[in-house]
């Protein structure tokens, strides 16, 4: 039981990185077709862990599989970009290793100081409430 449960755990890594890399935020037809052939073999390998092993990690990575497959099927019926998703051109993947990686994180938002005199803070204009 340790080796298939040490397997689905992998398995269920490889699903997540195929999401990330194929059906994440840039998505490509050819990429997500390339996320389903892999979802496919890992949701065939996983429902033969189940019948073996029947635990939290080989069920997990059966259901990951499934609802896998269904997103990239999603992914693939529309074609149009929404919200922070885009699909790019097959084309424009493969240009992707000539482009150096961009950085993409929200550097922390800086406080801004007010430049204006004290007399605009809020704390010079708060009034004390009277004790009842």
């Amino acid at each position: 039981p340790d080796a298939i449960v040490s397997h689905a755990t992998t398995l269920l890594q490889t699903v997540r990185s195929v999401m990330w890399d194929h059906v994440g935020v840039v998505r490509t037809p050819l990429g997500i077709a390339k996320a389903l052939e892999a979802l496919e073999s890992i949701q065939q390998e996983s429902e033969h862990l189940v019948e073996s092993y029947k635990c939290m990690e080989t069920v997990g990575v059966r259901d990951a599989a499934f609802a896998g497959q269904a997103v990239a099927r999603a992914a693939l019926a529309n074609p149009h970009s929404a919200g922070a998703h885009f699909i790019q051109s097959d084309e424009e993947e493969d240009d992707k290793d000539d482009h150096p990686a961009v950085d993409t994180t929200v550097p922390p938002q800086r406080r801004m100081e007010d430049e204006s005199d004290d007399s605009d803070s809020d704390e010079d204009e708060r009034t004390p409430v009277a004790a009842q």
